[in-house]
């Protein structure tokens, strides 16, 4: 229905499901980046699903389900104290899931309005990107519409780059941050500026790679703050030029040789890509783009498909206990095992071993 351009409404079937008036929430988790980078790229879709269950377990009225980009909605009955009501169901949610929340909300009185309601829910949570606070956000149409802008922010930059006027570059660039500072334009609009703007400031000498590297890790941030401490800090390692050419370094292959062989005899333990960044004497996020270039896939899913590989040797050759395995074979959390097991092989581990022990015989 939310996917759909036109919908045909049943208004027995929307009454069966939803209440009129009704109020429907949106909600993100937060951190994301740093839970996909510590856990892998399905971790986000099991805590989301965990969130969902959580629900129904301790919530009697209304209807959750997960998109699939990990983000949950929430359809309740219209209440008087709205926000106190879906502050309650935030905190139970987080209490049972160790995990933060963002909510936007709207209430709608029709089932007609429903799309438009939650489109509107949508942008309310992200209203939480130019603030600290992790209430809940009612939708107030607070972003505009800039395919105008009044000031021609990128002209300006581009006048300063090409007169290498220093003083008048920075300038600029900290009028543009203020203009985003208000609040008053969509994260997704922000984060495409600012990329914008690091363009425009790399002159063309830095490494496209590490370029469209910093581009995406300006696409991935959470909080204004957040947006403004990368680019600052890449625009003052870029000017005083701390950063390697990628084409620059000649020892790629030794570098991954020894990395690989680092995880390869180490990745049942804690290991971290901060850890092989410095086995490896160099930066973090220079690590993470060359690891990316070599593998064709990013450092953490690498360890993962080694952890299940093992643990799927260890369903098929030994009897150990499924909390077992998980443990041998680097996991800490067994149910977030048994999980991500069913998620990548398509059966759960002990459904695994059943089958594994009908081939043998």
């Amino acid at each position: 229905m939310l996917a759909a351009k036109e919908y045909e409404w049943d208004s027995d079937e929307w009454n069966t499901c939803f209440p009129e008036p009704y109020t429907i929430c949106y909600g993100t988790i937060r951190h994301k980046k740093d839970l996909e980078e510590n856990n892998g790229f399905l971790y986000l879709s099991i805590k989301a699903e965990e969130v969902v269950e959580s629900y129904y377990r301790l919530f009697d009225k209304g209807v959750m389900f997960s998109l699939y980009n990990a983000d949950v909605v929430l359809v309740v009955p219209k209440s008087s104290e709205n926000k106190s009501q879906l502050h309650d169901i935030k905190s139970s949610l987080e209490s049972e899931t160790g995990i933060s929340l963002s909510f936007g909300f709207q209430i709608g009185d029709s089932m007609s309005k429903f799309q438009t309601c939650f489109n509107q829910a949508k942008e309310a949570c992200d209203y939480h990107y130019f603030y600290k606070s992790t209430e809940i956000y009612p939708y107030k149409n607070k972003f505009q519409d800039y395919k105008e802008n009044k000031k021609d922010f990128s002209l300006l930059l581009k006048e300063a780059v090409s007169k290498s006027d220093d003083s008048k570059m920075n300038f600029v660039q900290e009028e543009w941050i203020s203009e985003w500072e208000k609040g008053t334009k969509s994260p997704e609009l922000v984060k495409r500026e600012a990329g914008e703007l690091l363009s425009i400031r790399s002159q063309r000498k830095v490494d496209i790679s590490l370029l469209v590297q910093k581009v995406d890790e300006l696409a991935n941030t959470e909080t204004m703050l957040e947006l403004k401490d990368v680019l600052t800090k890449t625009v003052v390692e870029w000017e005083t030029e701390q950063y390697i050419a990628f084409d620059s370094l000649t020892n790629h292959q030794q570098i991954m040789e020894k990395a690989i062989h680092y995880i390869q005899h180490n990745y049942t333990s804690e290991i971290t890509l901060q850890k092989i960044a410095d086995y490896t004497f160099i930066s973090k996020n220079y690590f993470s783009i060359l690891f990316k270039k070599y593998m064709n896939q990013n450092f953490l899913d690498y360890v993962i498909s080694l952890r299940i590989k093992k643990a799927k040797e260890l369903l098929s050759t030994t009897s150990l206990k499924v909390y077992e395995v998980a443990h041998k074979s680097g996991f800490n959390d067994v149910k977030y095992f048994s999980k991500l097991f069913k998620k990548l092989i398509g059966s759960s581990p002990i459904e695994y071993r059943e089958k594994e022990l009908l081939n043998v015989d």
